[in-house]
């Protein structure tokens, strides 16, 4: 039942939108929700810790669906390809900032991009129109001169791998660390619970997943995966 108990103290809570956070603070977030601060003490290990908060992880994406990260690019000078992050999965949003505005690039196809390449676009003071290209974003133009400040603004779509170190960051935004920690919380006590509290509280948990993503996803936007082409 004490799960149960934990799950009616913080659904109401919802966390903001940031980035990631880092492995090492959802295993003390674990290790408080069930009373076993001590490590040393505890049932459970790190590792173990970790195997726990990324069934948590997965289970979160399988609830909500697709869910978006955020990650951004300095932009260098005449470099028109960057690197993805492993994560990704597909792209939502490329944005630069100009001013004190942020500005969309348009998503094209490879065609239409070796077009923009070749064409007026090239005279363009920022880049306008960006492809994806295997697991690298190329823009067009790529820029010839380069401020400190310029950088991409990217939004992804995440794919959620095994957590395997308590330095790296967790995969998803920060507004699912909560529910991540009480489903690997109700991992760690699944054999403890009769059949009905188990219900319960899957139950409990997806309701309370499904709420919360409603609030930070938006249900218009699908992910753009795109096929894997040759130059």
């Amino acid at each position: 039942m004490k799960l149960i108990v934990l799950l009616l103290v913080i659904v109401g809570a919802i966390p903001q939108v940031v980035n990631a956070t880092a492995v090492s603070t959802l295993i003390s977030r674990f290790r408080s929700d069930i009373g076993e601060s001590d490590s040393l003490r505890s049932r459970f290990t790190n590792a173990q810790v970790r195997d726990l908060l990324t069934r948590g992880t997965q289970t979160v994406c399988a609830i909500a669906g697709e869910l978006e990260a955020d990650t951004s690019f300095l932009l260098v000078a005449n470099q028109a390809e960057y690197k993805l992050p492993t994560t990704f999965q597909g792209i939502s949003s490329v944005k630069i900032k100009k001013g004190i505005n942020y500005v969309n690039l348009e998503q094209v196809d490879d065609t239409q991009f070796g077009v923009d390449v070749d064409g007026n676009l090239e005279t363009s003071t920022y880049p306008k129109k960006f492809m994806v290209f295997n697991d690298s974003l190329r823009i067009a133009p790529a820029m010839t001169a380069v401020k400190s400040v310029d950088k991409l603004y990217i939004n992804y779509f995440s794919r959620v791998g095994t957590l395997d170190s308590n330095t790296q960051n967790t995969q998803l935004p920060q507004w699912s660390d909560q529910i991540v920690v009480a489903w690997a919380v109700y991992f760690a006590n699944e054999r403890n619970y009769t059949p009905d509290q188990r219900e319960a509280a899957r139950q409990g948990l997806t309701a309370w997943c499904d709420d919360v993503a409603g609030r930070f996803i938006k249900p218009q936007l699908q992910p753009q995966v795109q096929p894997k082409v040759t130059p």
